[in-house]
Protein backbone atom coordinates (compact mmCIF):
# COMPACT_ATOMS: atom_id res chain seq x y z
CA UNK A 1 0.00 0.00 0.00
CA UNK A 2 1.35 3.41 -0.83
CA UNK A 3 -0.19 6.15 1.39
CA UNK A 4 0.60 9.83 -0.55
CA UNK A 5 0.63 13.11 1.70
CA UNK A 6 0.76 16.27 0.29
CA UNK A 7 1.24 19.56 2.94
CA UNK A 8 3.25 22.27 4.11
CA UNK A 9 4.53 22.46 7.65
CA UNK A 10 5.00 24.96 9.59
CA UNK A 11 8.54 25.32 10.92
CA UNK A 12 9.06 28.35 13.31
CA UNK A 13 12.52 30.54 13.46
CA UNK A 14 13.60 28.75 16.69
CA UNK A 15 12.95 25.40 15.53
CA UNK A 16 15.34 24.92 12.76
CA UNK A 17 13.60 21.57 11.54
CA UNK A 18 9.76 20.15 11.65
CA UNK A 19 9.55 16.44 12.48
CA UNK A 20 6.65 14.32 11.06
CA UNK A 21 5.86 10.63 11.67
CA UNK A 22 3.40 8.77 10.26
CA UNK A 23 1.71 5.81 11.83
CA UNK A 24 -0.61 3.15 10.41
CA UNK A 25 -2.69 0.98 12.55
CA UNK A 26 -0.18 1.41 15.25
CA UNK A 27 3.08 0.95 13.35
CA UNK A 28 5.35 3.91 12.47
CA UNK A 29 5.81 4.18 8.71
CA UNK A 30 7.56 7.30 8.33
CA UNK A 31 10.01 9.72 9.49
CA UNK A 32 10.44 13.42 7.99
CA UNK A 33 12.48 16.11 8.70
CA UNK A 34 11.61 19.80 6.90
CA UNK A 35 13.63 22.81 7.34
CA UNK A 36 11.41 25.02 5.20
CA UNK A 37 8.77 26.75 6.40
CA UNK A 38 5.17 26.46 4.60
CA UNK A 39 6.80 25.03 1.33
CA UNK A 40 4.40 22.16 -0.25
CA UNK A 41 5.74 19.16 0.01
CA UNK A 42 5.00 15.84 -0.88
CA UNK A 43 5.37 12.51 1.39
CA UNK A 44 5.16 9.52 0.21
CA UNK A 45 5.11 6.30 2.46
CA UNK A 46 4.73 2.85 1.87
CA UNK A 47 2.96 0.27 3.95
CA UNK A 48 3.56 -3.35 4.71
CA UNK A 49 0.44 -4.56 7.04
CA UNK A 50 0.03 -8.08 8.67
CA UNK A 51 -1.82 -10.34 6.07
CA UNK A 52 -4.58 -10.52 8.99
CA UNK A 53 -4.97 -6.85 8.79
CA UNK A 54 -6.55 -6.78 5.27
CA UNK A 55 -9.91 -5.04 4.80
CA UNK A 56 -9.30 -3.96 9.16
CA UNK A 57 -10.22 0.42 8.39
CA UNK A 58 -6.80 2.31 8.88
CA UNK A 59 -5.54 4.01 11.49
CA UNK A 60 -3.56 7.33 10.28
CA UNK A 61 -1.66 9.48 12.91
CA UNK A 62 0.34 11.98 12.31
CA UNK A 63 2.72 13.28 14.74
CA UNK A 64 4.14 16.73 15.31
CA UNK A 65 7.35 17.32 17.18
CA UNK A 66 7.72 20.88 16.99
CA UNK A 67 4.04 22.09 17.06
CA UNK A 68 4.11 26.08 17.51
CA UNK A 69 2.05 29.28 17.55
CA UNK A 70 2.45 31.59 14.52
CA UNK A 71 1.42 34.69 16.87
CA UNK A 72 4.25 34.02 19.32
CA UNK A 73 6.90 34.20 16.38
CA UNK A 74 5.69 37.42 15.12
CA UNK A 75 4.01 35.05 11.90
CA UNK A 76 0.36 36.52 12.28
CA UNK A 77 -2.67 36.44 14.92
CA UNK A 78 -3.07 32.42 14.74
CA UNK A 79 -2.93 31.10 18.29
CA UNK A 80 -3.06 27.25 17.61
CA UNK A 81 -0.20 25.05 17.87
CA UNK A 82 0.35 24.11 14.11
CA UNK A 83 2.42 21.31 12.73
CA UNK A 84 1.14 20.61 9.23
CA UNK A 85 -1.57 21.66 6.56
CA UNK A 86 -2.52 18.90 5.60
CA UNK A 87 -3.77 19.49 1.58
CA UNK A 88 -4.04 16.13 0.56
CA UNK A 89 -4.39 12.13 1.64
CA UNK A 90 -4.23 9.52 -0.96
CA UNK A 91 -4.26 5.60 -0.27
CA UNK A 92 -2.66 3.57 -3.51
CA UNK A 93 -1.90 0.42 -3.95
CA UNK A 94 1.56 -0.43 -3.98
CA UNK A 95 3.39 -0.90 -7.42
CA UNK A 96 4.27 -4.28 -8.30
CA UNK A 97 7.86 -4.78 -6.80
CA UNK A 98 8.53 -7.08 -9.92
CA UNK A 99 10.57 -9.83 -8.53
CA UNK A 100 12.99 -7.07 -6.20
CA UNK A 101 12.35 -6.16 -2.59
CA UNK A 102 11.87 -2.58 -1.87
CA UNK A 103 14.95 -0.25 -0.96
CA UNK A 104 15.94 -0.72 2.55
CA UNK A 105 16.80 3.16 2.85
CA UNK A 106 13.03 3.21 2.70
CA UNK A 107 11.30 5.15 5.55
CA UNK A 108 14.70 6.00 7.42
CA UNK A 109 15.15 8.83 9.59
CA UNK A 110 15.96 12.27 7.91
CA UNK A 111 19.44 12.37 9.68
CA UNK A 112 20.54 9.14 7.50
CA UNK A 113 20.29 11.36 4.48
CA UNK A 114 22.87 13.86 3.33
CA UNK A 115 20.28 15.92 1.82
CA UNK A 116 17.46 16.26 4.35
CA UNK A 117 20.27 16.62 7.01
CA UNK A 118 23.17 18.59 5.83
CA UNK A 119 22.45 20.30 2.65
CA UNK A 120 18.88 20.94 3.52
CA UNK A 121 19.12 22.72 6.51
CA UNK A 122 20.77 25.91 7.70
CA UNK A 123 24.49 25.39 7.96
CA UNK A 124 23.84 26.86 11.83
CA UNK A 125 21.33 24.64 12.86
CA UNK A 126 22.84 21.45 11.96
CA UNK A 127 22.82 18.69 15.07
CA UNK A 128 24.48 15.55 14.16
CA UNK A 129 24.01 14.26 17.62
CA UNK A 130 21.09 11.59 16.92
CA UNK A 131 20.84 9.11 20.13
CA UNK A 132 22.86 9.49 23.64
CA UNK A 133 23.35 7.18 26.00
CA UNK A 134 22.91 9.36 28.87
CA UNK A 135 22.40 12.58 30.61
CA UNK A 136 23.99 14.93 32.47
CA UNK A 137 22.40 16.08 35.44
CA UNK A 138 22.47 19.34 37.36
CA UNK A 139 24.67 17.63 39.98
CA UNK A 140 26.61 14.71 38.20
CA UNK A 141 30.53 15.51 39.08
CA UNK A 142 31.67 15.78 35.55
CA UNK A 143 35.22 15.72 34.77
CA UNK A 144 37.42 16.49 31.86
CA UNK A 145 41.01 15.62 30.28
CA UNK A 146 43.02 15.85 26.96
CA UNK A 147 43.10 18.46 24.62
CA UNK A 148 43.18 22.38 24.53
CA UNK A 149 39.64 22.17 22.69
CA UNK A 150 38.48 19.76 26.21
CA UNK A 151 38.29 22.83 27.84
CA UNK A 152 35.79 24.25 26.19
CA UNK A 153 33.47 21.81 27.57
CA UNK A 154 34.14 22.47 30.92
CA UNK A 155 33.99 26.23 30.36
CA UNK A 156 30.05 25.70 29.20
CA UNK A 157 29.25 23.66 31.68
CA UNK A 158 30.47 26.04 34.64
CA UNK A 159 28.88 29.11 32.87
CA UNK A 160 25.25 27.01 33.19
CA UNK A 161 26.21 25.95 36.81
CA UNK A 162 26.42 22.30 36.63
CA UNK A 163 28.65 20.36 38.84
CA UNK A 164 32.52 20.54 37.46
CA UNK A 165 34.49 18.13 39.22
CA UNK A 166 37.57 19.77 39.72
CA UNK A 167 40.13 17.64 42.49
CA UNK A 168 43.03 20.31 42.46
CA UNK A 169 41.76 23.94 42.77
CA UNK A 170 44.14 25.32 44.58
CA UNK A 171 41.95 26.51 47.03
CA UNK A 172 45.12 27.76 49.28
CA UNK A 173 46.90 29.65 46.63
CA UNK A 174 45.69 33.37 46.05
CA UNK A 175 43.01 33.73 43.44
CA UNK A 176 45.10 36.02 40.80
CA UNK A 177 47.63 32.91 40.87
CA UNK A 178 45.41 29.75 40.44
CA UNK A 179 44.71 30.51 36.20
CA UNK A 180 48.01 31.77 35.43
CA UNK A 181 49.44 27.86 37.31
CA UNK A 182 46.77 26.06 35.59
CA UNK A 183 44.46 25.42 38.71
CA UNK A 184 40.71 24.63 37.20
CA UNK A 185 42.08 24.11 33.91
CA UNK A 186 41.17 20.78 34.35
CA UNK A 187 39.80 18.51 36.29
CA UNK A 188 43.10 18.00 37.78
CA UNK A 189 46.47 19.74 37.37
CA UNK A 190 47.53 17.86 34.31
CA UNK A 191 48.08 20.28 31.45
CA UNK A 192 46.95 18.90 27.98
CA UNK A 193 46.68 15.33 28.16
CA UNK A 194 46.93 14.57 24.15
CA UNK A 195 47.71 11.03 23.45
CA UNK A 196 45.62 7.93 24.87
CA UNK A 197 48.59 6.61 25.99
CA UNK A 198 49.40 9.58 28.23
CA UNK A 199 46.01 8.95 29.54
CA UNK A 200 46.64 5.22 30.19
CA UNK A 201 50.00 5.90 31.93
CA UNK A 202 48.70 8.86 34.06
CA UNK A 203 45.94 6.28 35.75
CA UNK A 204 48.66 3.74 36.01
CA UNK A 205 50.80 6.07 37.64
CA UNK A 206 48.23 7.32 39.82
CA UNK A 207 47.35 4.15 41.34
CA UNK A 208 50.58 2.80 41.57
CA UNK A 209 50.86 0.43 38.92
CA UNK A 210 53.64 2.34 37.31
CA UNK A 211 56.70 4.47 38.18
CA UNK A 212 58.25 6.73 35.31
CA UNK A 213 62.33 7.07 35.90
CA UNK A 214 62.02 10.36 34.83
CA UNK A 215 61.11 12.59 37.65
CA UNK A 216 62.21 15.95 36.68
CA UNK A 217 64.36 17.71 34.57
CA UNK A 218 66.02 21.23 34.49
CA UNK A 219 65.31 24.21 32.50
CA UNK A 220 68.27 26.49 31.19
CA UNK A 221 66.84 29.15 33.72
CA UNK A 222 68.02 26.77 36.43
CA UNK A 223 64.55 26.00 37.76
CA UNK A 224 63.20 22.78 37.53
CA UNK A 225 59.98 21.17 35.74
CA UNK A 226 58.13 17.83 35.69
CA UNK A 227 58.27 15.62 32.61
CA UNK A 228 55.00 14.77 32.24
CA UNK A 229 53.27 18.31 32.33
CA UNK A 230 56.14 20.64 31.26
CA UNK A 231 54.32 23.99 31.27
CA UNK A 232 51.84 23.60 34.42
CA UNK A 233 54.51 25.62 36.63
CA UNK A 234 55.10 29.05 34.81
CA UNK A 235 58.22 30.03 36.73
CA UNK A 236 59.02 26.29 37.29
CA UNK A 237 60.00 24.52 40.23
CA UNK A 238 62.98 25.67 42.90
CA UNK A 239 64.54 21.89 43.05
CA UNK A 240 63.99 18.26 42.28
CA UNK A 241 62.44 18.12 45.16
CA UNK A 242 59.75 20.11 44.70
CA UNK A 243 58.86 18.82 41.85
CA UNK A 244 58.34 15.23 43.39
CA UNK A 245 56.09 16.87 45.94
CA UNK A 246 53.78 18.90 43.57
CA UNK A 247 53.77 15.13 41.45
CA UNK A 248 52.49 13.32 44.50
CA UNK A 249 49.99 15.54 45.46
CA UNK A 250 48.95 15.58 41.63
CA UNK A 251 48.43 12.61 41.91
CA UNK A 252 46.32 12.29 44.85
CA UNK A 253 44.04 14.80 43.28
CA UNK A 254 43.86 12.02 40.06
CA UNK A 255 42.85 9.32 42.08
CA UNK A 256 40.21 11.49 43.79
CA UNK A 257 39.04 12.33 39.89
CA UNK A 258 38.57 8.75 38.80
CA UNK A 259 37.04 7.44 42.09
CA UNK A 260 34.44 9.80 42.22
CA UNK A 261 33.61 11.32 39.10
CA UNK A 262 30.02 10.39 37.13
CA UNK A 263 31.07 11.45 33.95
CA UNK A 264 34.78 11.26 32.67
CA UNK A 265 35.26 13.49 29.10
CA UNK A 266 38.10 12.92 27.21
CA UNK A 267 39.14 14.68 24.08
CA UNK A 268 41.46 12.64 21.64
CA UNK A 269 43.89 15.18 20.47
CA UNK A 270 46.89 13.90 18.81
CA UNK A 271 48.87 10.56 17.90
CA UNK A 272 52.70 12.17 17.65
CA UNK A 273 54.77 12.14 21.02
CA UNK A 274 58.03 12.15 22.11
CA UNK A 275 58.81 9.05 24.69
CA UNK A 276 61.95 7.28 26.79
CA UNK A 277 63.55 4.52 25.31
CA UNK A 278 64.55 3.39 28.51
CA UNK A 279 60.94 2.68 30.40
CA UNK A 280 58.18 3.91 26.94
CA UNK A 281 56.99 6.98 29.15
CA UNK A 282 55.35 9.64 27.01
CA UNK A 283 56.24 13.19 27.72
CA UNK A 284 54.06 16.18 27.58
CA UNK A 285 56.92 17.75 24.71
CA UNK A 286 60.04 17.19 23.17
CA UNK A 287 62.86 16.91 25.73
CA UNK A 288 64.66 20.25 25.09
CA UNK A 289 62.29 22.46 24.25
CA UNK A 290 60.55 23.54 27.60
CA UNK A 291 63.49 21.62 29.39
CA UNK A 292 65.95 18.72 30.05
CA UNK A 293 68.01 17.35 27.10
CA UNK A 294 67.38 15.23 24.11
CA UNK A 295 69.33 12.72 23.54
CA UNK A 296 68.94 10.14 21.03
CA UNK A 297 69.96 7.15 22.84
CA UNK A 298 67.18 7.85 25.31
CA UNK A 299 64.47 9.49 23.59
CA UNK A 300 62.81 8.72 20.72
CA UNK A 301 59.75 10.13 18.56
CA UNK A 302 56.95 8.05 17.80
CA UNK A 303 53.35 8.20 16.08
CA UNK A 304 50.78 5.83 17.30
CA UNK A 305 48.96 3.57 15.30
CA UNK A 306 45.25 2.69 15.52
CA UNK A 307 46.40 -0.69 17.00
CA UNK A 308 48.66 1.30 19.69
CA UNK A 309 45.97 4.24 20.20
CA UNK A 310 42.84 2.14 20.88
CA UNK A 311 45.08 -0.47 22.28
CA UNK A 312 45.57 2.13 24.88
CA UNK A 313 42.27 3.44 25.69
CA UNK A 314 40.80 0.28 25.61
CA UNK A 315 42.86 -0.62 28.65
CA UNK A 316 42.45 2.77 30.30
CA UNK A 317 38.53 2.22 29.85
CA UNK A 318 38.69 -1.06 31.06
CA UNK A 319 40.76 0.20 34.43
CA UNK A 320 38.68 3.05 35.42
CA UNK A 321 35.25 0.99 34.68
CA UNK A 322 36.59 -1.72 36.98
CA UNK A 323 37.45 1.33 39.45
CA UNK A 324 34.35 3.40 39.05
CA UNK A 325 31.19 0.84 37.75
CA UNK A 326 28.75 3.19 37.96
CA UNK A 327 30.59 6.56 35.33
CA UNK A 328 29.87 6.73 32.36
CA UNK A 329 33.06 8.10 29.66
CA UNK A 330 32.43 10.89 26.59
CA UNK A 331 34.89 10.83 24.34
CA UNK A 332 35.55 13.88 21.56
CA UNK A 333 37.93 14.20 18.98
CA UNK A 334 39.47 17.93 18.64
CA UNK A 335 38.86 19.72 15.31
CA UNK A 336 42.12 21.19 15.74
CA UNK A 337 44.83 20.35 13.13
CA UNK A 338 48.13 19.98 14.14
CA UNK A 339 50.47 22.85 14.99
CA UNK A 340 53.60 20.81 13.50
CA UNK A 341 54.67 17.30 12.80
CA UNK A 342 57.98 15.51 13.55
CA UNK A 343 56.86 13.47 10.29
CA UNK A 344 59.03 14.03 6.78
CA UNK A 345 56.20 15.30 5.16
CA UNK A 346 52.93 17.85 5.09
CA UNK A 347 51.87 18.78 8.30
CA UNK A 348 48.16 18.79 6.29
CA UNK A 349 48.73 15.12 5.35
CA UNK A 350 50.16 14.15 9.41
CA UNK A 351 46.81 15.91 10.51
CA UNK A 352 44.80 13.82 8.65
CA UNK A 353 46.11 10.40 9.45
CA UNK A 354 46.34 11.72 12.93
CA UNK A 355 42.67 12.47 13.38
CA UNK A 356 41.74 9.44 11.03
CA UNK A 357 43.24 7.08 13.67
CA UNK A 358 41.78 9.23 16.78
CA UNK A 359 38.62 9.04 15.37
CA UNK A 360 38.19 5.31 14.68
CA UNK A 361 39.67 4.44 17.73
CA UNK A 362 36.62 7.10 19.69
CA UNK A 363 34.19 4.76 17.26
CA UNK A 364 35.79 1.18 18.02
CA UNK A 365 35.21 2.18 21.89
CA UNK A 366 31.72 3.22 21.27
CA UNK A 367 30.91 0.07 19.76
CA UNK A 368 32.57 -2.09 22.56
CA UNK A 369 31.76 -0.38 25.86
CA UNK A 370 28.08 0.55 26.47
CA UNK A 371 28.54 2.82 29.03
CA UNK A 372 30.89 5.20 26.44
CA UNK A 373 29.39 7.45 24.09
CA UNK A 374 30.80 9.76 21.44
CA UNK A 375 30.31 13.48 21.17
CA UNK A 376 30.53 14.76 17.49
CA UNK A 377 32.51 18.07 17.79
CA UNK A 378 35.16 17.31 15.25
CA UNK A 379 31.96 16.48 12.63
CA UNK A 380 30.24 20.19 13.70
CA UNK A 381 33.53 21.83 12.98
CA UNK A 382 35.59 20.43 10.33
CA UNK A 383 32.19 19.13 8.19
CA UNK A 384 31.59 20.88 4.68
CA UNK A 385 28.82 22.44 5.61
CA UNK A 386 30.14 25.30 7.65
CA UNK A 387 32.56 25.96 4.25
CA UNK A 388 35.18 26.75 6.74
CA UNK A 389 33.74 29.60 8.81
CA UNK A 390 34.59 27.73 11.98
CA UNK A 391 38.27 28.23 11.80
CA UNK A 392 40.04 31.58 12.33
CA UNK A 393 42.01 33.12 9.41
CA UNK A 394 45.14 30.96 10.32
CA UNK A 395 42.78 27.82 9.29
CA UNK A 396 43.43 26.14 12.41
CA UNK A 397 42.27 27.59 16.01
CA UNK A 398 38.70 27.32 16.19
CA UNK A 399 36.64 30.46 16.27
CA UNK A 400 33.60 32.00 18.88
CA UNK A 401 31.56 30.55 16.18
CA UNK A 402 32.54 27.01 15.85
CA UNK A 403 32.58 26.71 19.30
CA UNK A 404 29.01 28.13 19.81
CA UNK A 405 27.65 25.53 17.06
CA UNK A 406 29.34 22.24 19.12
CA UNK A 407 28.36 23.57 22.81
CA UNK A 408 25.01 24.21 21.60
CA UNK A 409 24.79 20.54 20.80
CA UNK A 410 26.61 19.17 23.66
CA UNK A 411 24.14 21.31 25.89
CA UNK A 412 20.97 20.58 23.80
CA UNK A 413 21.60 16.65 23.88
CA UNK A 414 23.80 15.73 26.67
CA UNK A 415 22.37 17.92 29.77
CA UNK A 416 19.53 17.13 31.61
CA UNK A 417 16.33 19.40 31.82
CA UNK A 418 17.35 21.26 28.86
CA UNK A 419 14.94 24.17 27.41
CA UNK A 420 15.16 22.34 23.46
CA UNK A 421 14.47 25.76 22.57
CA UNK A 422 17.37 27.65 23.83
CA UNK A 423 19.91 25.22 21.76
CA UNK A 424 17.78 26.14 18.97
CA UNK A 425 18.98 29.66 18.04
CA UNK A 426 21.02 31.76 15.84
CA UNK A 427 24.41 31.99 16.44
CA UNK A 428 24.27 35.72 16.21
CA UNK A 429 22.11 35.46 19.35
CA UNK A 430 24.66 33.46 21.36
CA UNK A 431 27.20 34.76 23.58
CA UNK A 432 30.50 34.38 21.88
CA UNK A 433 32.66 31.53 23.55
CA UNK A 434 36.21 33.32 23.66
CA UNK A 435 39.64 31.07 23.14
CA UNK A 436 41.22 33.38 25.29
CA UNK A 437 42.89 31.68 27.90
CA UNK A 438 42.87 27.76 26.51
CA UNK A 439 46.25 26.39 27.64
CA UNK A 440 47.64 24.62 24.43
CA UNK A 441 50.52 23.03 25.39
CA UNK A 442 50.89 22.08 22.01
CA UNK A 443 51.79 25.66 20.71
CA UNK A 444 55.41 25.29 21.86
CA UNK A 445 55.97 23.18 19.05
CA UNK A 446 55.10 25.76 16.54
CA UNK A 447 57.74 28.40 18.40
CA UNK A 448 60.46 26.45 18.80
CA UNK A 449 61.17 26.24 15.02
CA UNK A 450 61.59 29.99 15.61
Amino acid sequence: MLLVLSGSPFVAPDIGAQGITVTVNGVQAADRSFSRHFRCERIEVVVSLPEGEAGRPLEIVIGISHPGQPLRHGMGDDERNLGLLLAGLTVKAAPPCSGASSSPYRGLPAYQFWRRSISGVEHHRIDPVTHTRFKIGRNARVGTAGSCFAQHISRRIMASGFNYFVTEAGDDIDEAQRGKRNYGTFSARYGNVYTTVQLLQLFEEAFGQRVPRDRAWPRPDGRFIDPFRQQIEPDGFADEAAVIADRDRHLAAVRRLFEETDIFVFTLGLTEAWRSREDGSVFSAAPGVVGGTFDESRHAFVNFDLAETYGALKTFLEKFHALNPVARVLLTVSPVPLIATYEPRSVLVSTTYSKAVLRVAAEMALKQFDWVDYFPSYEIITGSFSGGLYYEPDRREVNALGVSHAMRCFMQNYIDGRDPKAADVAPEAVRKASAAGIVCDEEIMGSARA
